[in-house]
């Protein structure tokens, strides 16, 4: 059996139940010997983790309630719902009903196992400053036999698996833009087929490229084929409509001009 090549690697590692981890660490690979600093970094931002949550990609942020373990008086309280308005003012724009996981996607499987193993399918995570915003809701309170002894968010594991999901996906759609701009004869895409898959499977721009074979007497080419969907938009059929009709009368005024020297 033929050994297959990192592209076809990936392929069927997207296609099956291996760990994504594994996937985007070839992607680092083949992003190197193609020459692709897009996918290198794409892929190297997904293991390691990501800086902020304007770095990270949208599917990364979920729902997440905010839940308050604690006592009043002689009852005991567990996993009470609270409203992310109830935050005190000085860290209220750091915590909302939503959680953007900044963490690699190790972490995410891991979560998104956890999950799978606990009673009710949720993980939960600390807020930050947890015990002085606790402190903080008591004194507001006025009522001093209040204790918070835990702030957390409280997030689904269908949620988790969802944001591991999506990395699938943009790995697939990269699968899939890196064969169509690659020909059957080459094992390794190139440089710029690759940077095009990322732009438009990751991000979303650029136009999708295509590679068509034609066969010959003297051998194969390869001919790219770019689909812009602008040929789609009425703007771009307006305008090529112009064109046409103004390159109809400049050949108009041509015979026109033929005629009267004829005469």
């Amino acid at each position: 059996m033929a050994k297959l090549t990192l592209l076809e690697q990936i392929e069927r590692d997207v296609l099956t139940s291996q760990p994504l981890a594994d996937t985007l660490r070839k992607c680092v690979v083949l992003g190197g010997k193609a020459g692709s600093i897009e996918l290198r970094e794409w892929a190297t931002r997904e293991l390691r983790g990501y800086d902020s949550k304007d770095d990270a990609p949208d599917y990364r942020t979920v729902g997440a309630a905010i839940l308050a373990d604690g006592v009043t008086g002689n009852a005991i309280v567990k996993r009470q719902q609270i409203a992310a308005s109830s935050i005190p003012n000085v860290t209220q724009e750091e915590i909302s009903n939503q959680y953007t996981f900044l963490e690699g996607i190790g972490a995410l499987e891991a979560a998104a196992a956890s999950a799978d193993r606990s009673d009710n399918g949720f993980v939960y995570l600390s807020l930050p400053m947890a015990s002085e915003i606790g402190s903080l809701m008591d004194e507001e309170s006025g009522n001093r036999f209040q204790r918070i002894t835990a702030l957390y968010w409280s997030i689904s594991g269908v949620a988790i698996h969802g944001v591991i999901d999506q990395v699938r996906t943009t790995l697939a759609e990269l699968v899939a833009e890196m064969r169509a701009g690659t020909p059957s004869s080459s094992a390794l895409p190139t440089a710029g087929a690759v940077d095009q898959a990322v732009n438009v499977a990751v991000y979303g721009e650029g136009a999708r490229v295509t590679v068509q074979s034609a066969q010959s007497s003297e051998g194969s080419s390869a001919n790219l084929r770019v689909d812009d969907d602008r040929d789609d938009s009425p703007s771009w059929t307006k305008s090529r409509r112009i064109v046409a009709f103004l390159a109809s009368l400049v050949s108009i005024g041509y015979i026109v001009a033929e005629v009267l020297g004829w005469i």
